[in-house]
């Protein structure tokens, strides 16, 4: 996952990039400060970090703008004026997949960063993405060889609304976790069997 976003009901938000990696960074803040917080100098400074600091061992850690220049194809005097976050604008979305590529780190995170999109849409995002994936996981569960009812087809699914699917998959990870004392115990199952 390139970002996580969390919006509190006190309307704070924390967003992190590149969570659980050495590249990971969080920026925290109130919703009516969103657009200092998230900026192209707020890009700058991460591409800054990760130019400089991120990496020990490897080839990228420590190179100057020139030699990092030279190897995406961008002109160094564009690619200072990034980190040096004087740009007003987020930079294109081509030169955000070269930064991306060079320095190993997903574009949503850079353009999350850059503030070319708002809180409200990269938690939209995701939202949905939560929802797509608990659809695959209800739907990997219940047709699963181990655990499908009898006489259940994949065209029966339609009718089971999201809340229940939620539900169903929640009350299967809790049944499967009390049975093998084990919290990862029907992703394992799922992940290890075939429908």
């Amino acid at each position: 996952m390139p970002y996580k976003v969390e919006i509190q009901d006190d309307d704070y938000f924390a967003i992190t990039v590149e969570p659980g990696t050495p590249n990971e960074l969080r920026v925290y803040g109130h919703l009516t400060d969103e657009k200092d917080l998230l900026c192209p100098a707020k890009l700058g400074n991460y591409l800054k970090h990760l130019r400089k600091d991120i990496g020990k061992g490897e080839s990228n850690k420590g190179k100057s703008i020139k030699a990092v220049c030279a190897q995406i194809d961008l002109s160094t005097g564009y690619y200072w004026r990034i980190e040096a976050g004087e740009l007003e604008q987020a930079p294109r979305m081509a030169t955000i997949r070269k930064l991306a590529d060079y320095f190993n780190v997903g574009s949503d995170s850079l353009i999350a960063l850059s503030g070319s999109r708002s809180i409200a849409e990269m938690n939209a995002d995701q939202v949905e993405r939560s929802q797509d994936s608990m659809e695959v996981v209800f739907t990997r569960m219940v047709l699963h060889k181990q655990l499908k009812p009898d006489g259940l087809s994949a065209d029966d699914l339609g009718w089971v609304p999201e809340k229940l699917q939620h539900a169903w998959v929640d009350f299967a990870k809790r049944l499967a976790h009390t049975l093998t004392d084990n919290p990862d115990a029907l992703d394992e199952l799922l992940s290890g069997g075939g429908s």
